[in-house]
């Protein structure tokens, strides 16, 4: 019975899913778009950073990956995947950029300005 249960909600997760559709979405001319996004493994506490920075021509300047360990949770891991991507730019002297992460958490925490957003510390 429990494996039917979740068999059935995994279905309908996929389906919803699966039903979702974005497309890259062109910017402004001048605008550099950085996608980032991060794994994290909690036994390990090692996390995994990639970013792609693309022009509003979706011609792609950079993308990179990184890891690192010590990490202390899925949000920490989001926030540093974000920073890496703008230390990235920063380095090629891009300045006007728009930040897109699949990670509303982060993306809420930035917009607060508040610059310690867990009970483990200062990630900026």
């Amino acid at each position: 019975m429990l494996h039917e249960e979740y068999m059935a909600i995994n279905r309908r997760e996929h389906s919803e899913t699966s039903q979702v559709r974005e497309q890259w979405q062109p910017l402004s001319v001048g605008f550099m778009k950085i996608n980032a996004d991060a794994g994290f493994c909690v036994s390990t506490g090692e996390a995994r950073l990639g970013v792609v920075a693309r022009d509003s021509s979706g011609y792609v300047w950079f993308c990179a990956a990184t890891k690192r360990r010590g990490i202390q949770s899925p949000l920490q891991t989001e926030l540093l995947a974000i920073l890496y991507g703008l230390e990235l730019a920063l380095e090629k002297d891009f300045l006007t950029i728009q930040i897109e992460s699949d990670s509303s958490l982060a993306i809420s925490e930035i917009s607060k300005n508040n610059f310690s957003f867990c009970s483990g510390g200062y990630y900026f």
